[in-house]
């Protein structure tokens, strides 16, 4: 049964990378053909400008050869920018969806590693109530830290409270320090793949009390 449960956790992991990849392969084929009409539109030629320009403005010709000549840098100068912020843009998505694929299978492995099952990571709402039991909480106190944020100006103060805790629960949970909680609450990108994939990260599990005698 649990080399059995193992492969289809391992099967539901692939099939949403393999979902990842493919939304960046469209998303980065759309935005290819956004830069392509925009290139198309801020090239146009100065025989296409010339009517309009011509029609707009009753000006001599060297007048108005001087401005399909301005006209002509301002196009060049807009295919540059164009161009440079589409780069940037795609780039930046490109980051984004690699951190995304990161912590998809962080969190799968951190969940595992705590004895849940990988795949509720991945759904919402009950994804956080698992986490803040992961962390020793009661399950309501991760519904609160991710609805709370509704409330204006306390709301998110509340939440970034609870989620400090919360996270402080769960290094604690797996022999790490206070410190480790706090970077898991404001950097996870970087600690969460660090308990995943740490070779020490094992689940310690909770004191019990002694019983008096």
């Amino acid at each position: 049964m649990d080399r059995h449960s193992n492969i289809t956790n391992k099967t539901i992991a692939v099939s949403s990378l393999l979902s990842l990849l493919l939304l960046l392969t469209l998303t980065l084929t759309l935005l290819s053909r956004i830069n392509a009409s925009i290139d198309n539109v801020a090239t146009l030629s100065a025989v296409d400008a010339l009517p309009l320009l011509s029609t707009t403005e009753a000006v001599n010709t060297s007048r108005l050869y001087s401005d399909i000549a301005d006209y002509g840098i301002l196009a060049q100068y807009s295919s540059g920018d164009s161009s440079e912020f589409n780069a940037f843009f795609i780039g930046f998505l490109v980051v984004i969806l690699a951190l995304s694929v990161l912590m998809l299978i962080s969190m799968w492995m951190v969940f595992e590693r705590a004895g849940r099952p990988g795949w509720a990571s991945i759904i919402p709402i009950y994804n956080v109530w698992v986490i803040a039991e992961i962390g020793g909480k009661p399950g309501w106190m991760g519904l609160v830290a991710a609805f709370v944020n509704a409330i204006p100006l306390v709301g998110p103060i509340i939440s970034l409270v609870l989620w400090i805790m919360i996270y402080i629960g769960v290094a604690n949970s797996f022999g790490r320090g206070t410190g480790f909680g706090f970077g898991l609450a404001f950097l996870p990108f970087i600690f969460f793949p660090i308990l995943a994939f740490a070779k020490d990260t094992v689940l310690i599990p909770p004191m019990t009390p002694t019983p008096a005698v």
